[in-house]
């Protein structure tokens, strides 16, 4: 104990931390715990390190140590580093071991969830961007943990959260949609159905940016949000499917292979949402794009839209009923024609083959049954003028054959 209060005293002397910071996360934390303050040059002098690398090494070890001694060990030092007002390095470093402890620990979280919630509550309103965008992190990292349960440990940081999304841009405004994205899932369908009517507003505004981070995170939320009981189909129809089909089923989201998969996952869940027939309806005349990648991504889509709900919901649709049966019925009028061309040009005989058996008929024929039809008063020919040539016309190649 003489070790670890001259340790403290060395701290405080230094400047690294101010004394009523570490003087209520010593006295609470029990004596078990104590191991971490063996060597504070190496644990605590790094938590406001000027490094980012290492303040995240210090975050991982710490909570390596919550899982070993338990949340409640750790919990009232947690909250000392999380509101720290010597500098924002400590803070970030703070909620930084909160998310680290929800990924490590996962559902054994969620008896602490509403104190651990509450500790880095004040980081979404902090005057540093990193502290806040860290804070949103973090919030998203415990709401994935306790998912599907857990709603009322997160009342506190609603409204900052939707307050959030409306004032900041870019790296900020992901990690805030990713907690949303979170969240909205854990409410109930009722409360899921009004957020996600105010979050989808930014999410279509945001269907255009250039980001690819945060075009990733977008289509995660749309695919929560989409799967979330409660959010109607209708709504997704008319609001979602014509923005998101026209910003992310594209040739270029083909050939990005970071978002390709996202695209396949976040269509196959708005179909679960929306039925086969809006889905397929839409793509099934870009199987003929000129793109092949396009036209692969196209496929894998339908494919396992239709593996997942089956095609029952799109053969009766008109929407996707009329394009298929014009491209089936087009495939059936080309095969047709080419069976039927190509059985008629089999079964027909060759000119030569015909005049063969024109003259073989004629000549078989007795000289009195010729010359009596020729001289026949009802024959056509016969009422043509007799020049003493014969109007008889011979095969071409009969007479010639014979002779």
């Amino acid at each position: 104990m003489q070790g670890r209060t001259r340790d403290h005293q060395q701290l405080v002397q230094g400047g690294r931390t101010r004394p009523h910071d570490l003087d209520h996360a010593t006295r609470s934390v029990p004596l078990s715990a104590s191991v971490l303050f063996a060597n504070p040059s190496c644990v605590l002098a790094d938590i406001d390190h000027a490094d980012e690398y290492v303040r995240n090494t210090t975050a991982r070890a710490f909570s390596v140590v919550a899982s070993a001694l338990g949340i409640p060990s750790l919990l009232p030092f947690l909250k000392a580093v999380c509101r720290s007002k010597k500098s924002w390095q400590a803070r970030h470093t703070g909620i930084k071991i909160i998310q680290q402890i929800a990924i490590m620990m996962g559902c054994a979280v969620l008896p602490h969830l509403k104190n651990l919630v509450e500790a880095v509550a004040q980081g979404l309103e902090d005057e540093q961007q990193k502290v806040r965008t860290m804070t949103a992190l973090c919030i998203a990292a415990l709401a994935e943990a306790a998912a599907p349960y857990g709603i009322e440990s997160f009342d506190s940081v609603l409204k900052p959260l939707w307050t959030g999304i409306r004032k900041h841009r870019g790296k900020g405004l992901a990690a805030f949609l990713k907690a949303i994205g979170f969240i909205i899932p854990l409410m109930d369908p009722e409360y899921a159905n009004y957020y996600t009517k105010e979050v989808m507003v930014i999410l279509i505004r945001e269907f255009q940016s250039p980001d690819e981070e945060m075009k990733k995170i977008v289509l995660k939320v749309v695919k929560q949000c989409a799967g979330t009981e409660g959010v109607q189909p209708a709504y997704v129809k008319k609001e979602i499917l014509p923005e998101f089909f026209k910003n992310f089923l594209v040739r270029r989201m083909a050939l990005d292979r970071r978002n390709y998969s996202q695209v396949v996952e976040t269509t196959v869940e708005l179909a679960q949402k929306a039925g086969v027939s809006e889905i397929v309806g839409r793509l099934v005349n870009d199987l003929k794009d000129e793109s092949e990648p396009y036209r692969k991504m196209v496929m894998e889509i339908i494919t396992k839209v239709v593996a997942g709900l089956g095609a029952a919901g799109a053969s009766s649709s008109s929407s996707v009923r009329r394009p298929r049966l014009t491209l089936r019925r087009s495939m059936q009028i080309s095969t047709s024609v080419w069976r039927s061309s190509s059985s008629t040009a089999s079964s027909m005989p060759s000119r030569s083959s015909r005049s063969r058996t024109r003259s073989c008929s004629k000549a078989s024929e007795p000289s009195s049954t010729r010359s009596a039809s020729a001289s026949s008063p009802t024959s056509p020919r016969s009422s043509r003028p007799s020049s003493g040539v014969s109007t008889t016309r011979a095969p071409r190649f009969g007479n010639r054959l014979r002779t």
